[in-house]
């Protein structure tokens, strides 16, 4: 299918889609997906998307997904996310479908996409989860917005691999 003809499908089609005709689907034929038709997505078809081609979609696809589908990203797919990608994630995907397996997919580049109500969004689990050396790619603003109990599961290597102007954020 050409990309206009990508396009034209209904929400319903996309999500008709088998996980065979999604993994046959090229890069250029996922970036014509748009946000209307993320919603047909069904959990099978987010997992068949290659990670080379989730590149390809657009923030306001990311932004439009469910908890649902982005529980089912791989770890692989999670890690593959560009910056812009990570920054368009909504809160509430991130609070009921980012898990913490996910979470240890991200690099510090990807947490410092992450505004500060994403951060705060993100499970206890997934903040104990966060690598040491990742932690330090959360902006002060993200820092300064963690709640409360996120801070109490910071392990001690986590807060002993904050810089100075992280921990001066911690309110």
């Amino acid at each position: 299918l050409k990309t206009a003809a990508i396009r034209a499908l209904s929400s319903s089609q996309v999500g008709a889609l088998t996980t065979d005709q999604v993994v046959a689907l090229s890069t250029t034929q996922v970036a014509a997906l748009v946000s209307s038709q993320a919603a047909g997505l069904g959990t099978d078809a987010i997992r068949a998307i290659e990670t080379r081609d989730l590149a390809a979609i657009g923030t306001s696809i990311i932004s439009t997904l469910s908890s649902t589908q982005i529980t089912a990203l791989s770890t692989d797919q999670v890690a593959s996310l560009n910056s812009a990608a990570i920054g368009a994630l909504s809160t509430s995907g991130i609070a009921n479908g980012l898990k913490s397996n996910q979470v240890v997919a991200l690099g510090s580049h990807q947490f410092a996409a992450m505004n500060a109500l994403q951060v705060a969004a993100l499970s206890t689990e997934g903040i104990a989860a966060i690598e040491t050396n990742d932690l330090r790619g959360l902006t002060t603003a993200a820092i300064a917005g963690l709640r409360t109990a996120q801070v109490a599961v910071l392990t001690t290597d986590q807060v002993a691999n904050l810089s100075a102007t992280q921990v001066a954020a911690l309110t």
